[in-house]
């Protein structure tokens, strides 16, 4: 072989090979300092004064949001530059992780909705910003891909852009919010190479969301006007998704897909919301009825919350009390991880949390000493919630 030749081979596959972590995200900022350099307290000293001489509530909540994009685009750069370099890449994804709860906090917090002009602004910017995350996420999950700890980490990322998403919903009009949605997962997904895969996948999930929500309300037989509006328009997104795929139209049918698939998902936590104002009004008729007027009703000591095969814990809402148990039983065929809100930190009721994901038969248990409504999720699919309210 010609010596040039052979030298010319070399030298690409070396380029090829340093490229080859490169991701295809924008997310507008150089990531500046990393975590990796001894001087990156400066960073966090910068951050930390700003965020006491911010007042207002929705510049709070976009500070969070900036510093949420820097940690990402902090974790974009160490796994491009130091992909060897496990522990900083796992370092720089807890980072994120550990953002994202002071955002959630920000947004609990905001009281103001889309009518506010600079909330509206907001929401535009969160839902751009959390599609690439979303895309960012994907790409190192793919990069790291026998890096078991590492697509733990970005799963669970994953999984908070889902709740950021999912709170940042609440401030909005329903449909409006998909129309974000939509547009922002159009721009993620045109130029991409996978594109057929992708919106072929997102389809797949959102059919799923909506298949979950119908059965829920008719296995349940709660009135859920509000779910049941969300679910006839998740399934007119989730048909427009199939007709643009059918037209390998794989932006619109992504973007069509995601928006239903939220719509699904809000129409769940409507459905939970209804189905619990259900159960209070049937307690309510119940204890005015003749001999039941005078007499409360028998609180349990020992309760058990199965996980069925939806995630879904079942029953939602238990009531048990002081010093009472409740152990959680999974039947699922995924993996779940009781824990106590708020995700990711689990300190609304500090203990209470299985600190593992449970498998098909295992079990949790965890006794109540304290009254309170406590709610929970599972804390590898967050959006699977409940809630155990301990009486004295």
């Amino acid at each position: 072989m010609n010596k040039k030749y052979f030298i010319a081979l070399i030298v690409v596959g070396f380029l090829v090979a340093s490229v080859s972590y490169a991701h295809g995200v924008d997310l507008g900022i150089e990531p500046g300092i990393l975590p990796t350099s001894s001087f990156y307290f400066v960073k966090e000293w910068r951050r930390a004064i700003q965020r006491v001489f911010t007042f207002d509530a929705v510049k709070k909540a976009d500070l969070e949001l900036n510093i949420l994009n820097e940690k990402a685009a902090e974790a974009q750069k160490i796994s491009e530059a130091d992909a060897q370099n496990i522990e900083a890449v796992k370092s720089a994804l807890q980072n994120y992780i550990e953002a994202h709860s002071r955002l959630v906090n920000r947004l609990n917090t905001l009281k103001e909705t889309s009518q506010n002009p600079n909330v509206d602004k907001l929401l535009d910017k969160l839902v751009e910003k959390t599609a690439k995350h979303e895309s960012l996420f994907e790409d190192i999950a793919k990069e790291f891909n026998d890096k078991d700890e590492i697509k733990k980490l970005t799963k669970s990322a994953k999984d908070n852009l889902d709740e950021v998403v999912s709170l940042a919903s609440e401030k909005d009009d329903a449909k409006k919010f998909a129309e974000r949605l939509k547009k922002e997962a159009e721009k993620e997904i045109d130029d991409k190479e996978d594109a057929t895969e992708k919106s072929a996948e997102q389809i797949k999930e959102a059919e799923e969301k909506i298949n979950k929500l119908s059965a829920n309300i008719a296995k349940e037989g709660v009135p859920a006007e509000k779910a049941k509006g969300m679910l006839n328009q998740a399934k007119e997104r989730l048909a427009a998704a199939k007709k643009a795929f059918g037209e390998k139209k794989y932006g619109e049918a992504f973007g069509q897909a995601r928006s239903a698939e939220f719509l699904a998902r809000n129409g769940m936590k409507m459905f939970e919301a209804e189905k619990e104002i259900a159960g209070k009004e049937e307690d309510e008729d119940e204890n005015k009825g003749g001999d039941n007027k005078n007499k409360e009703k028998v609180v349990a000591t020992n309760v058990i919350v199965v996980i069925d095969e939806n995630g879904n814990f079942s029953p939602f809402e238990v009531k048990i009390k002081k010093g009472g148990q409740v152990t959680w039983v999974n039947k699922s065929s995924h993996r779940v991880w009781p824990a106590s809100a708020a995700h990711p930190t689990h300190l609304e009721y500090p203990g209470f949390d299985s600190l593992k994901g449970l498998d098909t038969g295992e079990s949790y248990s965890f006794v109540f000493e304290k009254t309170g409504s406590w709610k929970y999720h599972n804390h590898l699919n967050p959006g699977m919630r409940g809630e155990v309210k301990v009486v004295e």
